[in-house]
């Protein structure tokens, strides 16, 4: 759900009003709860994907910096969940992700 702001509103509106017996309760922590499982899990994920692709050394330049740019925004939000207030080093990940494979 990489939703902006505004388009998280209005879908949990038009949710909330299309399902009322699940918005009940304690939905909110339930979702908060999901996407933060969502995050974390998307950096796993992404992390060993995004490394076979660098790799493969077909995607080329531009791909390779938006691979690496899409890593770092993903591990933002993570460590937000984790609690990590330290910034993401471009470099840092960019190194990582190249050493993997």
């Amino acid at each position: 759900m990489g939703y902006l702001p505004e388009e998280q509103e209005a879908f949990l509106t038009a949710w909330t009003a299309a399902e009322t017996e699940a918005a009940n309760g304690e939905w909110l922590r339930d979702l908060r709860s999901y996407l933060e499982y969502e995050r974390v899990k998307s950096v796993i994920v992404d992390a060993v994907r995004y490394s076979k692709v660098i790799a493969q050394g077909s995607a080329g330049a531009a791909r390779e910096a938006a691979l690496v740019a899409s890593m770092v925004g993903k591990l933002r939000l993570a460590r937000e969940v984790w609690g990590q207030a330290e910034p993401v080093d471009e470099n840092v990940v960019e190194t990582a992700l190249r050493e993997r494979y």
